[in-house]
């Protein structure tokens, strides 16, 4: 046994380090706990005039155990000042959603001017605190993000005690005018009012581009 504990009831409550049968009985139970993961070690049971007998024990992790934050869903790109909603969830070793086991403070960040908020529009006064966290049978959360300059950003997630995830993202400029076009026609009868003409904004690849 390599860091393990015996007990002599099946919640693991009362540890022993021996026990005996009974007179007039052939059996005894006991219970094991071991808390270090891979720890793949053997059981011995010795009693003096009889060969030690063993059992070879492998510790799994526990399949429920939270081990990473995990980013599920949102875009690679987006516009400048464009809010949209990024998610993460919980995970075990094996990559499976579970849920946190504990409360987390969450942090976020960017790296950059971005901002992260509470509700789709963005609001300046529902921004994602520092003092967030993950409630204990929460899978994950998600959030809002706007940046309001073009730039290549990294979001970084992080949560006490889970392995932080990053995103990559790129902040795309919303295109600008650069030039007027106007069209219309090119006759006009004396004292007459013409028909409409227009003046259409472009950008620099000459497509109608809304004046900002």
């Amino acid at each position: 046994n390599r860091g393990g504990r015996f007990f002599s009831d099946a919640v693991c409550a009362s540890e022993i380090n021996g026990l005996t049968i009974a007179a007039g009985t052939n059996v005894k139970n006991f219970y094991y706990k071991n808390s270090t993961t891979g720890n793949n070690t053997t059981l011995t049971a010795t009693v003096q005039g009889f060969t030690a007998v063993s059992q070879r024990v492998n510790v799994t992790e526990d399949p429920n155990r939270a081990r990473a934050l995990a980013f599920t869903d949102g875009p690679l790109s987006l516009r400048e000042n464009t809010c949209a909603q990024f998610r993460w969830s919980v995970r075990n070793s094996g990559n499976q959603e579970v849920t946190s086991g504990e409360r987390r403070n969450v942090t976020l960040s960017d790296g950059a001017d971005g901002a992260f908020y509470m509700d789709v529009s963005c609001s300046a006064d529902n921004r994602f605190g520092e003092n967030r966290s993950l409630d204990v049978n929460s899978r994950g959360f998600h959030v809002y993000y706007k940046k309001p300059t073009p730039g290549n950003v990294t979001i970084t997630a992080e949560a006490q005690g889970l392995r932080l995830t990053t995103r990559g993202l790129s902040v795309t400029a919303v295109p600008r005018p650069t030039h007027l076009y106007v069209s219309g026609s090119n006759s006009l009868v004396e004292n007459t009012c013409s028909a409409a003409f227009s003046v259409t904004a472009k950008d620099s690849h000459n497509t109608p581009t809304n004046a900002l």
